[in-house]
């Protein structure tokens, strides 16, 4: 015969409050991952959209880097507040350098600000894109803080730089090296 006193097990109100518990806790780490899964996928989306950007920026760069001043067949350089157009030595899957045409615009016919990169024989790369507003600018000469332009007509030369102001920030795009 045994005691109350020696009984080992639970009662049915401590099973109940232990499910309670249990129960608690895995909704709350339920939620969590919840929304460290959203998090991870919002920051997923933030880095793509990161590189996007700067691969388009190194593509917009390395083509002003290789404007092509020296080719008379070419319409030379021109550009205005919202558009931009040149010569320049492109690369090739094939690994070599071929002329093409480069032309950028800011596009805001679809609702949505987009700043579009063209090279000739190649799909239009979106640089930027779902800002306000966006402009470029041509600066001539560096001299005394620099001589800005609005437009920049065709002619024989190009502009030491283009400034491409989107939403107040100026990014500077060096053009080629002059002879």
């Amino acid at each position: 015969m045994s005691r109350r006193g020696d009984d080992r097990g639970f009662t049915l109100l401590e099973v109940i409050v232990a499910l309670a518990i249990s129960g608690f806790l895995m909704i709350a780490a339920h939620s969590m991952s919840t929304v460290l899964a959203d998090h991870a996928e919002t920051v997923s989306a933030l880095a793509a959209s990161g590189d996007r950007e700067a691969n388009g920026d190194r593509l917009l760069r390395q083509a002003a880097l290789q404007v092509d001043l020296d080719n008379r067949a070419a319409s030379g350089f021109g550009g205005n507040e919202q558009a931009l157009s040149f010569s320049s030595w492109c690369n090739r899957p094939a690994g070599w350098l071929e002329r093409c045409e480069v032309s950028v615009m800011i596009d805001t016919s679809k609702g949505i600000s987009t700043l579009i990169l063209n090279r000739s024989g190649d799909v239009p790369v979106v640089l930027r894109s779902d800002f306000r507003n966006a402009e470029f600018r041509y600066l001539r000469d560096v001299e005394a803080g620099g001589q800005w332009f609005r437009v920049w007509g065709r002619g024989i030369s190009a502009p030491r730089a283009i400034g491409v102001i989107i939403d107040g920030d100026t990014a500077i795009v060096r053009m080629g090296e002059r002879g």
